[in-house]
């Protein structure tokens, strides 16, 4: 199970890694693009000029929801480390307490047998 999910989170970053490299030769194909055509050699479009303003836009947007997405889960990873970790503490806390109920039973079982040897002694046997 652990392996199927580090696999699973290696793939992911890969996937996530191919996207990213993909999105940004895209991006720099199309800012070339918009930016030469909004200084053609008669004047400056305006609306090509606004093009390659809100294709800046969408560029900030991009990445401030990449790095969203990358907070997000490197906060998912460390909910998942706390409660391995959780997991971790509450099976030493359970051995722990299995080992005193142990001793406190081996504890008992002496004084048992110890207060049986005095009843039999006391009773002549």
């Amino acid at each position: 199970a652990l392996r199927d999910v580090v696999e699973s989170i290696k793939a992911t970053q890969r996937e996530s890694n191919k996207v990213s490299a993909t999105l940004q030769r895209s991006e720099a194909l199309a800012d070339e693009h918009v930016y030469q055509a909004a200084n053609t050699a008669n004047g400056k479009d305006p609306e090509m000029v606004r093009a390659y303003r809100d294709l800046a836009d969408v560029r900030k947007l991009f990445e401030t929801t990449a790095s969203i997405i990358d907070e997000t889960g490197a906060r998912q990873r460390e909910a998942r480390d706390y409660e391995s970790k959780a997991k971790q503490l509450a099976a030493r806390v359970s051995t722990a307490n299995l080992e005193r109920v142990r001793k406190d039973l081996a504890s008992v079982r002496e004084e048992n047998a110890a207060l049986a040897g005095e009843v039999k002694r006391l009773l002549g046997r």
